[in-house]
């Protein structure tokens, strides 16, 4: 356990938020698990990390009011010095066609996904970037295609995950030069004209971006990584595309299949060099 190594995770309740508290803690990091108004199912998550070997805490906030949030997060800042990660996951939806929206739900996915980017990294990015962190740091938010070439009945939440992702690769740039990597998580159906858009500086994740069998090939190619630069990124999908060149599967019935003959197929030295 690397306690000195702590993540704050917003959204922790459930979903996606519980998944990323579960794995923090396996692979050692003290996780911070964040709340609004789901206690009991915040209290679950803890009880998994803890039940996985970890150690967190629980911290209750609004994410879209900016006094709660400083307000929380300077306390969290005192209490446990510069954290070394975040990851910004919660936010919601409010689908509905755009002459269906109402002002609220317009406004709640506005203030509560894109606002939210702003009122937590900025009260925890001021310490991250100081001087005095050697170490520098990692910050995750979650992205989504809806962000990038929109959805039917989703313009709020497309217009909020576009912020996000323009806002992300914005940082990216200021933080870099502090050894600060910030991460586009869950961009599901990536494809090259997608990663095309995407700055050089920002570091891309695929566990959400692509189904089991391609997902495995990543990991057991790349050094078992799930974070991948640009340019890896897209020599990742020109080879998937020469599979699916060859074999043309229909992905969803023979996974299993497939598993077992990528396996065979990157035994040769067909297309790419192992590293």
């Amino acid at each position: 356990m690397n306690e000195d190594k702590k993540v704050l995770i917003t959204g922790a309740s459930g979903g996606l938020g519980r998944a990323c508290a579960v794995e923090a803690a396996k692979a050692g990091y003290y996780v911070i698990c964040h709340y609004n108004g789901s206690k009991s199912k915040a209290e679950e998550t803890l009880r998994l990390v803890e039940e996985s070997g970890g150690k967190g805490e629980l911290i209750q906030f609004n994410i879209s009011d900016r006094e709660d949030c400083k307000a929380k997060l300077d306390e969290l800042t005192q209490n446990h010095g510069i954290l070394w990660g975040i990851i910004n996951n919660a936010g919601i939806t409010r689908d509905n066609t755009f002459v269906g929206l109402e002002d609220d739900d317009w406004d709640k996915v506005i203030h509560t996904n894109l606002d939210s980017f702003y009122n937590v990294l900025k009260p925890l990015v001021l310490t991250m970037a100081s001087r005095k962190n050697k170490r520098g740091g990692r910050i995750i938010t979650m992205a989504s295609v809806s962000g990038i070439i929109g959805n039917r009945g989703q313009t709020n939440y497309s217009a909020s995950k576009g912020g996000i992702i323009a806002a992300t690769k914005a940082l990216a740039v200021e933080l870099a030069r502090r050894n600060i990597a910030l991460v586009l998580e869950n961009t599901k159906g990536l494809t090259k004209d997608k990663v095309e858009l995407l700055s050089d500086n920002i570091t891309i994740s695929i566990l959400g971006g692509l189904n089991p069998v391609k997902r495995k090939f990543a990991r057991e190619h790349y050094q078992k990584r799930t974070y991948y630069t640009k340019r890896e990124m897209l020599e990742i999908l020109d080879v998937l595309e020469e599979i699916e060149r060859l074999i043309n599967p229909v992905w969803s019935n023979l996974e299993k299949a497939i598993l077992g003959y990528i396996d065979a197929y990157f035994k040769t030295d067909n297309i790419i060099t192992k590293r």
